[in-house]
């Protein structure tokens, strides 16, 4: 463990801020926490964090612009999925850290939020 902190991690503190600012949003990070198990469109994901399509279209919009999604249009859909492997392991971390779940999405809740 020494000896990594002797060394510069090799990343840019802007790009690394704005996409952690990207992500500092509770319902992206539920939505990031699904499209990392499956691949959802708009409609889907609303449903699922029951919000508006349009409120669901531009957190996609916003995290696809960062780099944290990939999508794939089949017909008039278009499917988001998490592939950025540096994003699920950052999650995977944040999961590990001990922070407990306190958000209730299964009945549209979110802590500090009303």
């Amino acid at each position: 463990m020494e000896e990594y902190r002797n060394q510069t991690l090799p990343f840019d503190p802007v790009l690394v801020s704005d996409l952690l600012r990207t992500m500092a949003h509770p319902m992206r990070l539920r939505m990031l926490q699904l499209l990392i198990l499956n691949r959802y469109n708009v409609g889907e994901l609303a449903k699922v964090c029951k919000i508006q399509n349009h409120m669901a279209s531009e957190h996609l919009r916003l995290m696809q612009r960062s780099g944290l999604l990939s999508s794939q249009r089949e017909g008039r859909k278009i499917y988001y999925t998490v592939t950025n492997s540096g994003v699920i392991e950052l999650l995977r971390c944040i999961a590990g850290y001990g922070i407990k779940a306190e958000t209730n999405f299964e009945h549209g809740t979110i802590p500090g939020q009303d």
